[in-house]
This record gives C-alpha cells, sequence and structure tokens, in this order.
C-alpha cells in the first residue's frame, strides 16, 4: 500500500505527484458537485444547423463583443486562465466570443423550448 505525504522539501516525487493527484480529485470533485446543482436547460436540437448557430448565437448573446451580460465572479476559476477571451468573457467555450449576435437566433430556441 503507497503512502501519501504532504509536500515537504524533503518528499519524493512520487510523493508530490500523489498528493497532487488527490487534490485534483478534490477540485474536480467540488466542480462536479457545484455543476451538477445548477439549473439547465437541455433542449433536444435535431438538426446540425440549428445546433451551430443556437452555439454561436448563444456565446456572442452571453459575452460577445463589449461587456458580457453576466460578468464573471471573483471567485470565478477562469479568471486565472492563461487566455484573455476565458478571463474577460466568463465563458470556457470562448469560439464566439468576438461575435455579435443575430437576434433571429431566439426564435429557433423558443420553437425548440
Amino acid at each position: 500500500m503507497g503512502r501519501v505525504s504532504y509536500w515537504t522539501p524533503g518528499s519524493s516525487a512520487i510523493d508530490r505527484a500523489a498528493e497532487r493527484a488527490v487534490r485534483e480529485n478534490q477540485l474536480e470533485r467540488a466542480v462536479s458537485h457545484h455543476i451538477g446543482v445548477m439549473p439547465l436547460l437541455w433542449p433536444a436540437v435535431p438538426d446540425r444547423k440549428d445546433r451551430a448557430s443556437l452555439e454561436r448565437n448563444t456565446i456572442a448573446l452571453l459575452a460577445g463583443p463589449g461587456t458580457p451580460i453576466d460578468p464573471p465572479g471573483a471567485a470565478w476559476l477562469g479568471r486565472h486562465a492563461i487566455p484573455a477571451e476565458i478571463r474577460s468573457s466568463g465563458l470556457w467555450n470562448v469560439d464566439h466570443v468576438d461575435r455579435d449576435y443575430d437576434p433571429g437566433f431566439l426564435r429557433t430556441l423558443d420553437r425548440l423550448i
């Protein structure tokens, strides 16, 4: 049975790796729990074109050019991300944060809901 110790200058690389794995597992569980209790909308989108439009326009609506609708809080982990788009948009998926949204996509979303 392997041992896991906390990181001290004399601890081995194996001990440090094991401790890091334990901390990462704890963090992943906390993030999964946090996300798991969030309200979620999951519409069925059978058309690929609609799906692409919804993704593109939702991201653009939430974080498009300028200030995001719902800026990330001070404790949001993305504030430590390397890409500036993640830090400023409040989103991990930043594929369309530099675009304006097409208000017509809301009709498609309404129809699918």
